[in-house]
């Protein structure tokens, strides 16, 4: 009989762990949290709220609507639950409100990509609670990978 050890899933009581970039982009979640890497250690966050939700989408119209008129000049808009921006420089793995991606990927589109694909624009609604994870460290992490 063949034993293997169970996956940890990551929650709420994970915040602060101390993880490596490589045990924590294919980490298994619980849901109803957001959960990112910073700097090797992990950030547990609510699902944002509704007034947040509502300046992503205020920001998010406009886009779609240059897109549509302006074929072929922005590949992909990805939201937080859609793409990883994964920065082995400083053990981080982030999820920016909005992702503007001009070209497609390129080689492999499994989930692995992100290792290699990043947007040319990435945008964070910022509230009072990540403030300095929004102005100071991610604005830091996403320069490292000449994100704007």
């Amino acid at each position: 009989m063949l034993l293997t050890k169970a996956k940890a899933k990551l929650g709420p009581h994970d915040h602060g762990r101390k993880m490596s970039l490589k045990a924590f982009e294919f980490a298994e979640t619980e849901e109803g949290y957001t959960y990112e890497l910073q700097r090797g250690y992990v950030v547990v966050s609510e699902v944002a709220n509704y007034l947040h939700a509502m300046q992503i989408v205020a920001l998010m119209e406009p886009l779609w609507l240059y897109r549509a008129a302006n074929p072929g000049i922005i590949h992909a808009i990805l939201g937080n639950m859609d793409c990883n921006l994964l920065i082995p420089e400083m053990d981080s793995e982030r999820h920016p409100d909005i992702a503007v991606y001009l070209t497609q990927p390129k080689g492999k589109k499994d989930r692995t990509l992100w290792r290699k694909w990043f947007p040319e624009l990435a945008i964070e609604v910022v509230s009072e609670s990540s403030r300095d994870r929004d102005y100071i460290d991610k604005r830091e992490e996403y320069g490292t990978l000449g994100i704007k």
